[in-house]
């Protein structure tokens, strides 16, 4: 792997991350999260996001692949792992978003490379290139292939990171619709009422029963609006399931029950 210190701007990291080329500065500001006329989604409200930076691409089967031979992380999900599951090809596949993730396998490769998932509102804030009010990272066109790699393009089979760049956002992210979904730090609830207005994640006071997803993935049917959220058991994974790391200050987070 490969080292940098981050220091620009925001605050010095206390320590050396394992971090390469590729991470995109989101630069904080604030912005109403949500979308009122989605259950899951609203209330819509103003929030503050603290800078922070982001991975360009969901995490690559090469990049977790060095997790695993670090001896770190775990190569498969427990029980049987389907053949469209990357890491079955993962040499053919080794620039394809490393999928078949559930919470834990995501959240170890990102503490394992000096970095942690996103919260939500990080999560939505690089999305919409900062708080735009456009439904989709690109802009306001309706989904195509062109756009985003979705069940509609190809129901079980991922394409290499960065392929569709016309769906970038205005930062350069790719693939923050379709591909893969990508995990979050955050335990889900049904809606925001409550939702931290700092950037931080919601979570529990135990281990939370689901998790939340951002950005739709392969062989889903729920839409690509920024907004969207989805949620799993932490447990879960398929094939349309991944990550994306940030680095940025830590930031206290609201317990919810």
């Amino acid at each position: 792997m490969w080292w940098l210190v981050l220091a620009m701007g925001c605050e010095h990291p206390k320590r050396e991350t394992k971090l390469a080329e590729g991470w995109v500065k989101i630069r904080g500001g604030s912005f109403n999260i949500g979308h009122d006329g989605d259950r899951r989604a609203g209330p819509a409200h103003p929030i503050e996001v603290p800078t922070f930076w982001i991975r360009q691409t969901e995490v690559t089967v090469a990049e977790y692949a060095a997790c695993v031979d670090a001896g770190v992380c775990d190569a498969d999900p427990p029980g049987r792992v389907p053949s469209r599951c990357n890491w079955a090809q993962r040499e053919s596949r080794a620039d394809h978003p490393m999928n078949c993730l559930n919470w834990s396998m995501a959240n170890s490769y990102c503490r394992w490379a000096g970095a942690r998932l996103a919260t939500e509102s990080e999560w939505e804030f690089a999305a919409t290139s900062r708080g735009t009010r456009w439904p989709y990272p690109w802009g306001q066109a309706e989904p195509s292939c062109e756009l985003a790699h979705t069940k509609a393009c190809e129901p079980d089979l991922t394409k290499p990171t960065c392929s569709l760049p016309n769906g970038n956002t205005e930062q350069g992210l790719c693939d923050m619709a379709g591909n893969a979904y990508e995990w979050t730090l955050d335990a889900f609830k049904d809606n925001y009422k409550d939702h931290p207005n700092h950037g931080g994640a919601t979570l529990t006071e135990t281990a939370p029963d689901f998790r939340a997803l951002r950005g739709g993935g392969i062989g889903s049917d729920e839409p690509l609006t920024v907004y969207n959220r989805a949620f799993h058991d932490p447990d879960f994974y398929y094939s349309g399931m991944g990550a994306r790391c940030v680095y940025g200050p830590s930031r206290s987070e609201r317990k919810v029950h």
